[in-house]
């Protein structure tokens, strides 16, 4: 949503409904509780848009995709705040 404020600027609002992301996060991380033995390469999060706007203005990690921001996406997802972020109990 965007909201104009009466100093003239304006305020970008974003709304998600995470719930089923983190639902689904949740039931892939047991699943690869039991499935991630032999496997090259899996999933380790899924991360909703919203999340990620929030991350931006908090830790200003502005793409979670750019390599630069590894290292604070890693402490990120290996903090017990955002846990159901993770599809895999994998340590990064």
């Amino acid at each position: 949503m965007f909201h104009w404020n009466d100093d003239g600027t304006f305020t970008v609002e974003s709304e998600q409904d995470v719930e089923p992301i983190i639902d689904r996060n949740k039931a892939a991380a047991n699943e690869n509780k039991k499935n991630t033995r032999g496997r090259d390469v899996f999933p380790v999060a899924s991360i909703p848009v919203t999340v990620q706007y929030e991350w931006a203005k908090r830790y200003g990690i502005t793409n979670i995709f750019d390599e630069q921001y590894w290292p604070k996406v890693k402490r990120l997802l290996n903090d017990p705040e955002w846990r159901y972020l993770r599809t895999s109990e994998i340590i990064l």
